[in-house]
C-alpha cells in the first residue's frame, strides 16, 4: 500500500479486462481458416501465429491500448485511495485545483491534458493504420 507499484497494480487489474475483452473482440472475429490453410502451406504454428493471425487482430489490440490510454489519463481514485502522496497523477493535480477553487490552474492543466491525450491519440493513429495496413499487404 502507499506506494507507485500499488497504484501500478491497481490499474492494471481495473483496465487489463478492459483491453482483454477488446482484443477478443476482433480475434474472434478472424477466419480461423487462415490459420489452417497457413499450416496446410508448410507454416508452423508460431510462424502461422506471427504472419496470419497477429496482423489481423492488430486493429483490435490498437483499439484495446487507445481505449486503456483514455481510461488511465483519468484516473485520479486508484492513486488517490492506494498510493501516498508522491503518487499523483495529472488527473488528482486537477481535482485538488478544483476543490481549493483554483478554476485557472485547474482548467490550464486540463486543456493541456486534453491536448497531450489528442496528440497521442493522433500519433498512435496514424503509425497503427501504417502498421496494420502493411502488415495485411503481407498476408496477400
Amino acid at each position: 500500500m502507499y506506494t507507485t507499484g500499488a497504484v501500478y497494480l491497481a490499474m492494471v487489474q481495473i483496465l487489463l479486462p478492459v483491453a482483454v475483452i477488446t482484443c477478443y473482440g476482433t480475434m474472434a472475429d478472424i477466419d480461423q481458416s487462415l490459420l489452417c490453410a497457413a499450416r496446410i502451406m508448410g507454416a508452423k504454428p508460431f510462424a502461422a501465429f506471427r504472419q496470419v493471425f497477429l496482423p489481423l487482430s492488430m486493429e483490435g489490440v490498437v483499439t484495446g491500448f487507445l481505449i486503456v490510454f483514455i481510461l488511465s489519463m483519468g484516473f485520479f481514485i486508484v492513486p488517490a485511495l492506494v498510493g501516498g502522496p508522491k503518487d499523483t497523477m495529472v488527473a488528482n493535480i486537477i481535482a485538488v485545483q478544483v476543490a481549493k477553487a483554483n478554476w485557472g490552474f485547474a482548467a490550464s492543466v486540463a486543456f493541456l491534458l486534453l491536448i497531450f491525450t489528442t496528440c497521442a491519440m493522433a500519433l498512435i493513429r496514424v503509425l497503427s493504420r501504417k502498421l496494420i495496413y502493411s502488415a495485411r499487404e503481407d498476408i496477400q
